[in-house]
């Protein structure tokens, strides 16, 4: 893996509770020490 490499990779990701679309195309990356957070 190189070092620049995300660790953790999310892409076009949606999410649906019943007919409401939740999330829409969403796209996250989480490389090697970094923290982020999502409310």
């Amino acid at each position: 893996m190189q070092e620049n490499s995300p660790l953790l990779q999310l892409q076009n990701v949606g999410y649906l509770a019943g007919d409401a679309k939740i999330l829409n195309n969403i796209n996250f990356s989480l490389r090697a020490g970094e923290f982020k957070l999502i409310t």
